[in-house]
Protein backbone atom coordinates (compact mmCIF):
# COMPACT_ATOMS: atom_id res chain seq x y z
CA UNK A 1 0.00 0.00 0.00
CA UNK A 2 1.27 3.75 -0.75
CA UNK A 3 1.15 6.17 1.54
CA UNK A 4 0.26 9.65 0.06
CA UNK A 5 2.20 11.27 2.65
CA UNK A 6 5.46 10.22 2.02
CA UNK A 7 5.37 11.75 -1.67
CA UNK A 8 5.18 15.40 -0.40
CA UNK A 9 8.09 17.00 0.18
CA UNK A 10 9.76 17.74 3.90
CA UNK A 11 9.82 21.28 4.30
CA UNK A 12 12.75 22.81 6.10
CA UNK A 13 12.85 25.80 8.40
CA UNK A 14 15.85 27.18 6.93
CA UNK A 15 17.63 26.49 3.34
CA UNK A 16 19.90 24.36 3.00
CA UNK A 17 23.74 26.00 2.35
CA UNK A 18 26.79 23.89 1.75
CA UNK A 19 30.12 25.21 3.65
CA UNK A 20 31.62 27.18 0.32
CA UNK A 21 28.85 29.19 1.05
CA UNK A 22 28.98 29.51 4.59
CA UNK A 23 32.45 30.48 3.64
CA UNK A 24 31.78 33.17 1.32
CA UNK A 25 29.28 34.63 3.45
CA UNK A 26 30.97 34.47 6.12
CA UNK A 27 34.58 36.23 4.49
CA UNK A 28 31.88 38.89 2.62
CA UNK A 29 30.67 40.02 6.80
CA UNK A 30 34.07 40.05 7.69
CA UNK A 31 35.11 42.21 4.82
CA UNK A 32 31.89 44.79 5.99
CA UNK A 33 32.94 44.84 9.41
CA UNK A 34 36.07 45.80 8.63
CA UNK A 35 35.16 48.41 6.76
CA UNK A 36 32.71 49.73 9.55
CA UNK A 37 35.70 49.26 12.09
CA UNK A 38 37.82 51.67 9.59
CA UNK A 39 35.01 54.41 9.34
CA UNK A 40 34.99 54.17 13.46
CA UNK A 41 38.39 55.25 13.17
CA UNK A 42 37.51 57.87 11.04
CA UNK A 43 38.73 57.49 7.14
CA UNK A 44 36.57 59.23 4.97
CA UNK A 45 36.35 56.96 2.46
CA UNK A 46 35.41 54.27 5.13
CA UNK A 47 32.00 56.25 6.30
CA UNK A 48 31.03 56.60 2.80
CA UNK A 49 31.24 53.14 2.30
CA UNK A 50 29.30 52.19 4.99
CA UNK A 51 27.01 54.59 4.27
CA UNK A 52 26.43 53.04 1.25
CA UNK A 53 26.09 49.39 1.96
CA UNK A 54 23.86 50.75 4.57
CA UNK A 55 21.49 52.29 2.47
CA UNK A 56 21.14 49.56 0.45
CA UNK A 57 20.24 47.44 3.19
CA UNK A 58 17.84 49.61 4.42
CA UNK A 59 15.77 49.39 0.49
CA UNK A 60 16.17 46.31 0.45
CA UNK A 61 13.90 45.89 3.85
CA UNK A 62 11.33 48.57 2.75
CA UNK A 63 11.09 46.72 -0.55
CA UNK A 64 10.23 43.57 1.63
CA UNK A 65 8.26 45.41 3.89
CA UNK A 66 6.03 46.85 1.11
CA UNK A 67 5.85 42.91 -0.64
CA UNK A 68 4.68 41.71 2.27
CA UNK A 69 2.03 44.52 2.48
CA UNK A 70 0.57 43.71 -1.41
CA UNK A 71 0.95 40.07 -0.43
CA UNK A 72 -1.41 40.45 2.26
CA UNK A 73 -3.75 42.59 0.73
CA UNK A 74 -4.23 40.38 -2.40
CA UNK A 75 -4.51 37.05 0.09
CA UNK A 76 -6.98 39.01 2.27
CA UNK A 77 -9.10 39.95 -0.90
CA UNK A 78 -8.94 36.96 -2.62
CA UNK A 79 -10.37 34.92 0.57
CA UNK A 80 -13.33 36.64 0.20
CA UNK A 81 -16.25 34.55 -0.99
CA UNK A 82 -17.68 35.27 -4.46
CA UNK A 83 -21.03 35.61 -4.94
CA UNK A 84 -23.01 34.00 -7.64
CA UNK A 85 -25.31 35.34 -9.89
Amino acid sequence: MHDAVEDKPKRTLLPRFSIRTLFWLITASALVFVVVGMAARGHDWAWGVSLGLLSIVFTAIVHAAWFYVVWLFVRLLSARPKEIG
